[in-house]
């Protein structure tokens, strides 16, 4: 089930527990980089733990307002707003090598 694997990926990679995490977002990518992706996308208000590195990279805290700032693929800025916005999607991007050639992005109720 996603959401357990989500809540061992956070331990495994940053050292921090999170309880109740919440599907927010639901992306698919077909043939990126030659294959299909599928993203479940969470966000968890509550954990326990110390954030530490792994071997992913150096691990930091981010303001809210600042994610968008940060060098990110362009299909993070069509669905992270509506993430911070606290709507449900689901969204099809469609990229040609790694540029994306369009989306398509459905919002649940």
């Amino acid at each position: 089930m996603p959401d357990k694997c989500v809540i061992c990926e956070v331990y495994e990679e940053s050292g921090l527990s999170v309880r109740d995490p919440n599907l927010c977002s639901l992306l698919m990518s077909p043939k990126f980089q030659g294959n299909d992706w599928y993203v479940f996308v969470f966000t968890a208000d509550e954990f326990t733990g110390e954030l530490t590195d792994s071997p992913e990279g150096r691990l930091e805290w981010i303001l809210d307002e600042k994610v968008l700032d940060l060098n990110l693929r362009e299909s993070n800025h069509v669905f992270m707003p509506w993430i911070q916005a606290n709507k449900f999607s689901s969204a099809k991007f469609e990229y040609e090598g790694d540029q994306m050639r369009g989306h398509l992005m459905v919002f649940h109720s």
